[in-house]
Parts: structure tokens; sequence; C-alpha cells
């Protein structure tokens, strides 16, 4: 009895949507129309290719992220987390200046040394984006700065013209 149901009530689905889908007539003519202001239609904007509009907020948003990363990109150095070899640490600016002065010398420019005093000296070297790099300098420092470590720190990247 239920099985005879469901398929006369397919049957029926079938029918009205072979009906409905014999006409494709606009009947916005025969819509009931009531008299009274409608909301504004806010016009937008198209971007090259009409096809795609683009709304008016849309431009706010890329626009004021344009001019954050405008400013940001302006310097020649640009902060990101990455890695430094520190080979110093300890209350002795004058071991500090020492371990500075030695990775200078045997280094040259080659890498940039950072000295830093908050509560204790610390003597960092380098600014790698990436770990294996940063670890090679490890290695060659090693010998000379049993204590050294590899420290995660944020480091200044030389930005790319």
């Amino acid at each position: 009895m239920n099985l005879g149901k469901i398929v006369v009530f397919v049957l029926l689905i079938g029918v009205f949507g072979a009906v409905e889908a014999q006409y494709d007539e606009d009947f916005s003519d025969y819509r009931p129309k009531y008299e009274g202001e409608s909301l504004p239609v806010p016009k937008k904007e198209t971007s090259v290719d009409e096809n795609l509009p683009i709304e008016k907020h849309q431009n706010v948003r890329v626009d004021s992220l344009s001019d954050v990363l405008a400013t940001f990109y302006d310097r020649d150095d640009v902060p990101a987390n990455g890695h430094r070899i520190q080979i110093y640490t300890g209350s002795s600016e004058k071991a500090a200046r020492s371990a500075e002065s030695l990775v200078k010398e045997r280094y040259g420019a080659k890498y940039v040394v950072y000295t830093k005093y908050d509560l204790q000296w610390r003597v960092r070297v380098g600014d790698f984006l990436d770990p294996l790099r940063a670890h090679r300098l490890y290695v060659e420092l090693k010998d000379d700065f049993p204590n050294a470590l590899k420290v995660e720190d944020i480091v200044n990247v030389k930005k790319v013209n």
C-alpha cells in the first residue's frame, strides 16, 4: 500500500516538473505591483571584465590594506620570524664586546652581530629565515664558542628590489 502511494507521488512530481519546464515566458507583467517607495538598488561598479561586479566596500578594504603594506614595505629591513646564533650570555660587558669583535674579525660584514644588554649581555649573530643556514653558522662558531645556541628571534630581512 505504501509503495503505491510513493509511485503515484513520484509520477505526479514528474508530470508537474515536465509541465513547468515547458514555459519560458516572462510573467513579470502578470505579477501584482504594489504602490509605495521601493528601496534603492546600489549601483555596482564594474571592473575591466564587465561580468565581475566590484562592491564599493571591497575597494575601501583593499585600499586600506594596500596603504598599510606600502608603509610597511617602504622600509629597508622587514621584521620576520627567523633564527640567530647566540654566542654569549653573561654579566660581563668586556666578554660580550670581545665575542663581538672576534666574530667581526673572522667574518667581516658577512653576518650582522647584535649586542644587547637586558639584565645580562647577549651577543647574537646573523639573520636567518632558514634554520639550515643558521645551523651551518652554528657549526662554524661552535669551535670558538662552545656555549653557542641556536635561538628563534625576530630577524631583519633585507628588502629585495
